[in-house]
């Protein structure tokens, strides 16, 4: 028996079609992108797995722990799985898993690396912005995905800088701890949002890294932002332009930011 596993398959191949003739082509692919059925049914899987390789250790996980590790493995079955391994052996014979231990623990090992893409383009690191994209493309990932992940960054970043200058004067401690942000700004936060807005939905942890970041950047430069990404956005649909040359483009304009900002 020969078994062949793949990532992802062009099924125009005359390969797959030799394959699906001669043999048994099963798919056990799950929803790619960063739309909210493709996002539910990526965590739904994620989590089973932790669930299950937690469950046969004996052990548990804070809810808070569980969803940054997520975060720092992204959709990739085996880094989750290692991680979770190695902070097994770590904690011995305690049965709860904790934030603190998965932070000193854990890597960021998503293999599409948005997260750092957003990363570095909210820190205007263009150098680390432009080896990351160019790794994403590499990988196939499609220039609109990561353009989609990149708007949705400058939204929140938007959104978290209004909360602060309309809701806390302006002003918050960009070294804030995320225990006193759960306990001095998150309380804000839920009584001024309301029900299902995009702050108040998201996870406390991922908010406090959001409020912080956007810190560095002024309301202007953040419109400024998604009017690049809307031209972008046109250019990939609408022209001949290369789609690399496109998006370095789009990088570098995101990054230039205003060199005064708070």
């Amino acid at each position: 028996c020969l078994l062949i596993t793949t990532d992802t398959v062009d099924r125009r191949r005359s390969l797959y079609r030799l394959i699906e003739e001669k043999g048994i082509v099963v798919d056990f692919s799950v929803t790619s992108g960063t739309g909210r059925k493709a996002r539910s049914q990526q965590e739904s899987v994620l989590r089973s797995l932790a669930e299950e390789t937690l469950s046969a250790a004996g052990k548990k996980i804070e809810p808070e722990a569980l969803s940054l590790l997520l975060e720092r493995t992204g959709f990739n079955l085996w880094a989750l799985k290692t991680q979770l391994e190695k902070i097994i052996s770590f904690v011995g014979e305690e049965s709860l898993v904790t934030l603190e231990q998965v932070e000193s623990m854990s890597d960021h090992f998503r293999e599409e690396a948005l997260y750092e893409l957003n990363n570095a383009v909210s820190e205007r690191d263009c150098q680390g912005a432009l080896q990351v994209l160019n790794r994403l493309l590499d990988q196939n990932y499609h220039p609109l995905q990561v353009l989609a992940s990149l708007a949705t960054e400058v939204r929140r970043l938007l959104l978290a800088r209004e909360f602060i200058e309309d809701n806390l004067a302006g002003n918050l401690d960009p070294n804030i701890s995320y225990g006193t942000f759960q306990k001095t700004v998150l309380p804000t936060v839920k009584e001024k949002t309301e029900k299902g807005s995009p702050l108040g939905s998201m996870h406390p942890f991922a908010l406090h890294k959001t409020l912080v970041r956007s810190r560095a950047h002024q309301i202007a430069d953040l419109i400024d932002a998604l009017q690049h990404l809307f031209r972008a956005d046109l250019t990939l649909k609408s022209s001949g332009i290369s789609e690399r040359a496109v998006m370095e483009s789009l990088i570098m304009n995101l990054c230039r930011g205003n060199k005064n900002s708070a």
